[in-house]
């Protein structure tokens, strides 16, 4: 995102973006700030679309290969198309040499990073993975409950000494309270990440 954001910035950008991952409310933000960028306040006019699987890759290319109107760059932009995933070899191969003119700003949910498009894009332009951000309320539970764990394991003497001298009745002791005290903080685990899954 950073890297992205920099090359807004500098007016430094790749003639290819892939933006992908699980925030799509990120996915779309930075989709149209490059939007902007790539057409440097012009005319929207030559903003091409193309969204949803079974898209026509020669047509996009048909599109790539047409000069803009009244402007220097014609952006190209694909969305939830699915050829990061399959069937995108024919747009892989063209994406090593576009047309100058032309700008591809590819937005995906999912992709498989070892197909051949992924790859390319890599190579001739940039990937941005958005994943999943935490927010503050379980940032601040994670907080908590890693302060009470800390807590609770300076209290408790199995955990924060071992006196090895010590007889075997003792070891015995110590372990049975080690389990329970390791077990009931797993179930604070489990209930932390039960509290971060969404449906």
């Amino acid at each position: 995102m950073q890297r992205i954001t920099e090359d807004i910035k500098t007016g430094q950008l790749k003639q290819i973006y892939l933006l992908y991952g699980e925030e799509a409310y990120l996915v779309r933000q930075y989709r149209d700030r490059l939007m902007e960028a790539m057409l440097s306040g012009g005319d929207k006019m030559n903003v091409n679309r193309y969204e949803g699987k079974g898209v026509s890759v020669p047509e996009i290319i048909d599109m790539s290969e047409t000069l803009p109107f009244f402007a220097d760059r014609r952006v190209i932009i694909l969305e939830n198309t699915e050829l990061l995933k399959s069937g995108g070899e024919k747009l892989a191969e063209y994406l090593k040499n576009p047309a100058e003119s032309s700008s591809f700003i590819i937005a995906e949910r999912e992709v498989d990073k070892r197909s051949g498009l992924f790859k390319t894009i890599k190579k001739y332009g940039y990937a941005a993975e958005f994943g999943r951000q935490i927010s503050e309320f379980e940032s601040s539970l994670v907080y908590r409950v890693s302060a009470r764990t800390a807590r609770a394991t300076q209290r408790n003497p199995v955990l924060k000494n071992k006196n090895k001298n010590k007889n075997k009745n003792k070891n015995k002791n110590k372990n049975k309270q080690t389990k329970s005290f390791m077990c009931r903080t797993g179930e604070m685990a489990q209930q932390v990440r039960a509290l971060f899954q969404r449906p």
